[in-house]
Order: C-alpha cells, then sequence, then structure tokens
C-alpha cells in the first residue's frame, strides 16, 4: 500500500514537472511575439535571461519558435542569435545571474553590428537593437527578484503586451488582463498592489497599441477607486471599475478604440465575477515581519512604557497634592466666623461684643461645641455666660446650628471626593500597570505568518464567513496562535470541532478547540496549538437559601495556553452578597479574558465594589491561573479561604491573610506562584466550605483521588460533605467548591 502510494505521488509529481515545462514553452511562444514602442521585441530574451534555470531550456525553445514564426527575418535571425547566447549564459555559468543578460544583450547588439557593416541594417534598427537589449535586461533582473513579487509583476507587464498583438474584434487582451488583475487586487483592499499592477500592465498594453492609451487610464482609474472605496466587494468594484471604463471611451480617439475600450471593459468585468473567491484571498500582498515591523513593535512597546509611567506620575501627584493642601473652613473656627458673619455683622452690639470683648465672645461660641456635636443644635438654656449680654439669642441658636450643619456638609463632601480621588487615582495606577505589562509582552514580539493568515481568511470566506480581521502569529518559542474575527454568530460544539479539524490542515499545527468570545457586533475564534496539558474542570455550588448564592465560579481557557479558575465569595448570604460576589466575579473574568494580571483586575474590581453603592460591598477573591504548556501556575487571592493542592499524593495548603475587596481603598491581596504536573489538583473553597476546619478535607481529597473520582465527582463529594459537617447552632453559609485537575494531552 505504501509503495503504491509514493508511486502515485511520484506521478503525480512528474506529470506536474511536465506540465510546467510545457505551460513555460508556450510562455516564451507568445512573449517572442510581442512588440512594443513600434517594434522593439525584448519579451522572450528577458524570459530567457531572468526565468528560473530549471525552465530556461523550455523557455528557449518556446521562444525560439516563437521568433522564427512571428517576427520579420531580419528581427528572427537578431533574436534567434541573442537567444541562443542568454541560453548559453544561463546553463555554462549557473553562478553569475548576470552571464545570460551579458551573453544574449551583447550578442543582440553584435548581430544587429554585423548586418549593418554588410549592408542589410539600418540606424533606426540600431536604435531598436538597442532599445531591446536594455528593457530585456531591465526586465529579465526584474523576474530575478522572485521574493518580492517583482517577478510575476514583469509576466504580466509582457504578457499584457504580447496578448495586445490578439486581438478578438474590438476586445483588446492585453488591457483585459490588466483589468482584471487590477480589480482582483482591488476585491483584497490592496491599494498600492492594485494601482500598481492596473499601472504597469495597463501601460504594457498602451505602450503595444498607443491608440488604447486613454483604455490604461480608464484601468487605473477603476481599479484605484475599487480598492480605496470598495475594498472586498464584488458588485460595487465592478460599478466603480465601470466609470474608468466610461472615461476611456469618452476620451478614444476613434470610434473604432470607444468601442474597443467599452468591450473590453464588458471582458473584464466578466473575467473578476467569474474568478473564484478562494482565488483571490490568495492572491499576494501582505509581507513577512521584518525589521522595519519589528522596530515598530519596539516602538510602539516604548509608547506604551511611557504612557503608563505618565498615568502612574499622573496618579501619584494627584494623591500627593492631595494631601498636602489646606483643608479650610473644617474647623469649628468656621461655626464663629459663619455666627459673626451672618448675625453679629448688623446687630448694634458687634463693638461690645468683638472689639471689646473679643476674647469672650470667642469662648462662648466654642463652648457651643459640645451641644453641637452631641444634637446638631443648641438651645438658648445651653448658651453660656459668655453669651449672656447678646442682644439676639434666638437667632444666635439659629444661626450656630446652621453654621455647624454648613460645616458637617462641607466634611461630608472633603470624604466623598477623597473616597473618588483614591479611587481615579487606583484607576490609573492600575492601568498604567496593565499597560506596562502589554507592553512588554509586545517587546517581546511574535512573528507574523501572512501565507497561514491567507489560507485562514480563504477558509472562512469559502464559508460564507467574510473576516474582518484574520491574523496568524508565531510567539517568541514558536507556537502557533490565530485569531479570526468575524460578524456575530454562534458556533456549536460540533462546528467548533469542524472548524478546528480545517485549520489544522491549512496551518499543518495541532491545535486545541477554539475559544469563541462575542464582542457586541463580532465574534472572535482564537485557535491555539495544542498545549502539553489539559485542564479538566469540575465545580459544585450548595447556596445557604434557595434563590440566592453569596459565592460566584468561572472555570474557563483563553486561547492562548491558559487555564483559569476564579471564586468570589460575596460577604454575608441572600440577595446583596450575591449582587456583590457575581459583580466581582464577572468583571474580574471579563478582565483576565482580555490579558489583565490578577493584582490588575483585583484593583479594577475593588474600586468598582466601592463606588457601587453606598452601603458597604465585598467579596473575597480567588483566581488561579496556569500555564497549559509548561505547568506553571499564578494563584491571587484576597480575603479568600486557604486552596489545597494535592501532588503526589500529599496535601499542601496554601492560604494568606487578607482583606476581601471592595472593603478598603486599597487591595490586600498576595500572589503566590508554583507548578503543577500531570495528575495533580487545585481546589478552592469558598468560606462555608470550610467552616468546620480544613483537614477533613484535605483527607477526603485523598480518598477521591484513590478511588479514581472525577474532579465534577469530586466537587460534589466535598461540597455535600461541607454541607453535612456545618457546625449546629450557627448561621448558614454559602458552599462552592471549585476543582482543577491537570491531565496530559493525548
Amino acid at each position: 500500500m505504501l509503495e503504491q502510494l509514493r508511486k502515485h505521488a511520484g506521478d503525480k509529481a512528474a506529470l506536474w514537472a511536465l506540465g510546467l515545462q510545457a505551460g513555460t514553452a508556450l510562455l516564451g511562444f507568445v512573449l517572442a511575439g510581442g512588440q512594443v514602442f513600434g517594434g522593439l521585441s525584448p519579451f522572450g530574451l528577458a524570459l530567457v535571461m531572468g526565468l528560473d534555470r530549471t525552465l530556461v531550456p523550455a523557455a528557449g525553445l518556446g521562444a525560439l519558435v516563437g521568433s522564427l514564426v512571428r517576427l520579420t527575418p531580419v528581427d528572427a535571425l537578431r533574436c534567434t542569435g541573442a537567444l541562443a547566447a542568454a541560453l548559453g549564459g544561463r546553463l555554462l555559468v549557473p553562478q553569475k545571474r548576470w552571464a545570460g543578460m551579458a551573453a544574449g544583450a551583447g550578442c543582440l547588439l553584435m548581430v544587429q553590428l554585423i548586418l549593418i557593416l554588410c549592408g542589410l541594417g539600418s540606424l533606426p534598427e540600431a536604435c531598436i537593437a538597442l532599445g531591446e537589449a536594455a528593457l530585456s535586461a531591465g526586465l529579465g533582473a526584474l523576474l530575478l527578484r522572485r521574493e518580492s513579487g517583482a517577478a510575476l509583476l514583469a509576466i504580466g507587464m509582457m504578457l499584457a503586451a504580447s496578448l495586445q498583438r490578439f486581438a478578438l474584434g474590438p476586445v483588446q487582451p492585453g488591457l483585459a488582463l490588466a483589468g482584471t488583475a487590477g480589480l482582483a487586487l482591488a476585491f483584497r483592499g490592496r491599494v498600492q498592489e492594485a494601482a500598481l499592477a492596473a499601472a504597469a500592465l495597463g501601460g504594457a498594453a498602451a505602450a503595444a497599441s498607443p491608440a488604447y492609451s486613454g483604455g490604461a487610464l480608464g484601468v487605473c482609474i477603476g481599479a484605484l477607486a475599487a480598492a480605496c472605496l470598495a475594498p472586498g466587494e464584488r458588485a460595487g468594484g465592478g460599478a466603480l471599475y465601470l466609470l474608468g471604463a466610461v472615461l476611456a471611451t469618452a476620451t478614444a480617439p476613434t470610434p473604432q478604440a470607444a468601442a474597443g475600450c467599452a468591450a473590453t471593459a464588458a471582458v473584464s468585468e466578466a473575467a473578476f465575477f467569474c474568478l473564484p473567491r478562494a482565488w483571490m484571498l490568495a492572491l499576494p500582498g501582505a509581507r513577512p515581519l521584518g525589521q522595519s515591523s519589528r522596530a515598530a513593535l519596539v516602538g510602539v512597546s516604548g509608547r506604551l512604557n511611557a504612557v503608563a509611567d505618565a498615568l502612574a506620575d499622573v496618579a501619584d501627584t494627584v494623591e500627593e497634592v492631595s494631601h498636602r493642601l489646606p483643608k479650610k473652613g473644617e474647623t469649628f473656627n468656621f461655626v464663629a466666623d459663619y455666627v459673626a458673619g451672618q448675625l453679629c455683622r448688623s446687630c448694634a452690639g458687634r463693638e461690645t461684643c468683638w472689639i471689646a470683648g473679643y476674647d469672650r465672645t470667642m469662648e462662648g461660641l466654642f463652648d457651643l461645641k459640645k451641644p453641637l456635636e452631641a444634637t446638631g443644635r443648641v438651645s438658648v438654656e445651653q448658651l453660656p455666660g459668655q453669651l449672656a449680654g447678646c442682644l439676639h439669642p434666638m437667632e444666635l441658636c439659629g444661626c450656630a446650628g446652621q453654621g455647624y450643619a454648613v460645616l458637617c456638609g462641607r466634611r461630608e463632601t472633603r470624604l466623598r471626593g477623597q473616597a473618588l480621588r483614591s479611587a481615579l487615582t487606583e484607576q490609573y495606577s492600575a492601568v498604567a500597570g496593565a499597560l506596562a505589562r502589554m507592553a512588554e509582552e509586545l517587546s517581546q514580539g511574535g512573528t507574523e505568518d501572512p501565507v497561514r493568515a491567507r489560507r485562514l481568511a480563504g477558509l472562512f470566506a469559502n464559508l460564507g464567513l467574510e473576516p474582518l480581521e484574520c491574523r496568524v502569529q508565531l510567539d517568541p518559542l514558536g507556537r502557533l496562535n490565530a485569531q479570526v474575527t468575524v460578524n456575530r454568530t454562534a458556533f456549536s460544539p460540533e462546528e467548533r470541532e469542524q472548524l478546528r479539524d480545517e485549520v489544522q490542515r491549512l496551518c499543518r499545527s495541532p491545535l486545541a478547540l477554539p475559544q469563541v468570545a462575542h464582542w457586541r457586533t463580532v465574534t472572535t475564534l482564537t485557535f491555539a496549538e495544542q498545549s502539553y496539558y489539559t485542564p479538566v474542570f469540575g465545580l459544585a455550588q450548595r447556596p445557604a437559601q434557595e434563590k440566592f448564592s453569596g459565592d460566584a465560579a468561572q472555570q474557563f481557557c483563553d486561547g492562548f495556553g491558559r487555564a483559569h479558575m476564579l471564586l468570589c465569595d460575596g460577604m454575608g448570604t441572600g440577595g446583596l452578597a450575591a449582587v456583590d460576589g457575581a459583580m466581582a466575579a464577572n468583571l474580574t473574568a471579563r478582565l483576565v479574558r482580555t490579558g489583565f494580571a490578577g493584582e490588575t483586575a483585583a484593583r479594577l474590581v475593588n474600586v468598582a465594589l466601592n463606588l457601587k453603592s453606598e452601603e458597604e460591598s465585598g467579596a473575597a477573591l480567588d483566581l488561579l491561573t496556569l500555564d497549559l504548556y509548561t505547568g506553571q501556575a499564578r494563584l491571587y487571592k484576597a480575603g479568600a479561604a486557604p486552596t489545597l493542592l494535592y501532588q503526589g499524593g500529599k496535601p499542601r495548603w496554601l492560604g494568606e491573610d487578607g482583606l476581601p475587596v471592595g472593603i478598603l481603598g486599597q487591595v490586600r491581596g498576595r500572589e503566590l506562584r508554583f507548578g503543577l504536573a500531570a495528575g495533580d489538583l487545585a481546589v478552592l473553597f469558598s468560606d462555608g466550605a470550610l467552616a468546620d476546619g480544613p483537614e477533613w478535607a484535605a483527607q477526603q481529597l485523598g480518598l477521591c483521588a484513590a478511588a479514581g473520582n472525577t474532579p465534577q465527582e469530586m466537587a460534589d463529594i466535598l461540597a455535600d460533605g461541607a454541607v453535612r459537617r456545618a457546625l449546629p447552632g450557627r448561621r448558614r453559609d454559602d458552599v462552592t467548591v471549585a476543582v482543577l485537575r491537570l491531565d496530559k494531552t493525548p
């Protein structure tokens, strides 16, 4: 069977090689008869000068036959000698690329010189030979630059000019080829490539048939308009291309040329609409990530670092300045000033109280501090002896109460402003940290793979899901990651598996199931290279009340080779605790999915809980992040119950003292790092699950591991055990157990 497959593969390769040689010979035959500028025939010689050495004999044979059949005897003699010399230079001196060019161009000029000396040539023919030598050498040099796409452009130019000699009635094949190529590149949105191809191919066709220069201008205008205004649209691009055709028809010098431009535009449109979408999506245009792109990434990373530093400086400056500014109008002196300004300013006895008896009046007003702080008001009977001579005792009591109320309002406003300022500076600091981390990841960089990206885009386009964005990247360790963004679409598990299989085949790399993320009107699918480990999750929740649970947990993979397990325990039980726990879990999960680290996510969630309402809000936070390629884990804890690890048959508890998020202005949490191997377990508990202590949980987990229970079975057993062991006489708490087991990927 294997031998048959090898033989079949060998026969297929031989057939392909034979077809390639035949196609090259046909190309040489067609190009040999092409002429530009009224009599120059450089294309056959250029093909022999610049084509790959394995194809040179076939190209030379086709060009030789084409020259003898389609050129005049004098031109055929000159071109035949040049072709033989170029072919000999390419085959005899394969190491030197310029050998074929020098031999061909030199022989062409030498033959023309001999013809002139023999009386068979003239000076105009010598100029033609010189032009042919220059053009053939230039086009041959373009053909040698195969890695940049210049060779494809050169072949297109030569074909566009040569096909003009095969006019089919009013239709000009060269201009039709230029228009089809421009429209195909315009469909990809490649503005520069579409403009260059249309200009080069249209110019070559016009050089072969000067009467159709207006048609070449129309091709350029139509292709450029389609690329700029209607990328990815067949109908829109075709309509804009017709505008260029109308312009070409209007500028045609003769009615025959106008009819030819119109007919040629119609053929271009028909060929464009007949091209398969996959072929157009496979057209070149994007270039691999080079040194300039790498430098641009480094520059972007530096700017992100600068923005992060600036945001951190803003936060530090605001906090420092706010502490140094004097707090005006927040001492009891404000009440005395208020009474003096509102009541005593218009009183007839102000000179007696505030000039002759200033110290006595101030002492009496400060004696009002205690009753005002106790009840917020003062009565006439509470006036001290220093104020017994006041002419308006009732008004004095009311004015003092009003002044104290204003003082309390100022203090409350300052406290609220301080809380908001602290929240703002904490947000600045957290975002600055996130930007610095993203800048670090960006500086490490990766390598874009445009070839695989084009394959992937073609796959989704064939499925009717035109990708809005498609990227394939290799990280510094060579691991593949692909992201495709399409219009919002739901994918079933079966469809995700089928997509994974197709993308694996196209990218030639083992991939995990794609992660699907919906963002408003778009959906992003992330394909990551198959990791060394696979997480197996288990989750069990037992609410203290039937309707609400203050615990919220999420377990997911983010599509970048990382697994996450999150548990948020809202303080208390019931509806309010459920709101805090769910809010903290959802915000944290969303931030983690977008690349935020555990500490940064906790700081932002802390701000959100602080500003949620006037009532105190808090939630204990447990976040386990695991690298599925290396087994390295990071555990961030803020006021959460201890975490249990089970490695090599031995339990290990991880726990740090701390406060839940949302309690203070700043988070009091800590990150722990450790490694996991295949078969290891990690278990997150809420407070209610360990109300009777942690020892029984470690013993029960060991029994479950020995019995071979699945993570889901372990979670259910531990949660049910916690409910049974709840201490009698104490208020029940919500119970949540989240289990992760690390397995080797099969």
